[in-house]
């Protein structure tokens, strides 16, 4: 395995459709992001991501799913079931993570591998095959009895969602101009471009309809 400076390690040459991840997890930390990384395109922009956070434990965001979609997070956009859950995070003492990929879902199981704590009902990042890697982005993490087979592949079930710009554009967030001068914020940002979206709407009748446009500083949809 090698790591990665934004504390990750990735598996060379070994590639994931469906399989199972596990791994014992302890972490000292009462604060922080850590968990696994699965379906990493080679270009390592775009891949699904579950994590957990010890300073969220036992509340309903301890644990988190997010496609990575041109290097940005979206989990301010996807949160809530499939995406999110509480589940208690024990400080200083070994426990267990699974995760089970089959077709456009997935699995975690924290500590209880009956029962999962987390049912990922879609992935969001539309990337069918990818590398894997334990990450921690701000905590002392240490994990242990790392083991990963693959399983024969599922059929590839979706259904609709969210059209998240982020699919269409660089994103912005990691080079901000603005990261230690708040006074650039409104410059152009490296990865910046215009979208353009179109759509036909047929109606049988005149009437009015509200158009839910949301944003945040690295996620739009």
């Amino acid at each position: 395995m090698h790591s990665s400076r934004r504390g990750a390690a990735a598996l060379d040459d070994f590639e994931l459709r469906d399989g199972v991840v596990d791994v014992g997890v302890v972490t000292p930390a009462s604060r922080g992001f850590f968990g696994i990384q699965f379906r990493i395109a080679d270009d390592g922009a775009n891949a699904e991501w579950v994590y957990l956070r010890q300073h969220k434990s036992g509340l309903p965001d301890a644990m988190q799913y997010t496609p990575v979609l041109n290097t940005g997070v979206n989990w301010q956009i996807y949160n809530g079931p499939g995406f999110s859950g509480a589940v208690e995070i024990p400080k200083d003492v070994s426990f267990d993570l699974r995760l089970e990929v089959v077709g456009a879902q997935a699995k975690l199981y924290v500590t209880d591998m009956d029962k999962p704590a987390l049912v990922m009902n879609e992935l969001k990042s539309g990337v069918r095959k990818g590398h894997v890697a334990l990450a921690s982005l701000t905590s002392a993490v240490c994990f242990s009895n790392f083991d990963i087979r693959t399983t024969p592949e599922a059929a590839w079930e979706r259904p609709s969602g969210f059209v998240l710009v982020n699919r269409f554009r660089d994103n912005a967030h990691p080079k901000v101009s603005f990261a230690n001068d708040f006074s650039k914020r409104l410059e152009p940002q490296p990865g910046m471009k215009a979208v353009y979206a179109r759509a036909s709407i047929h109606s049988d009748r005149d009437q009015t309809k509200k158009l839910r446009i949301g944003y945040r500083e690295s996620a739009c949809l």
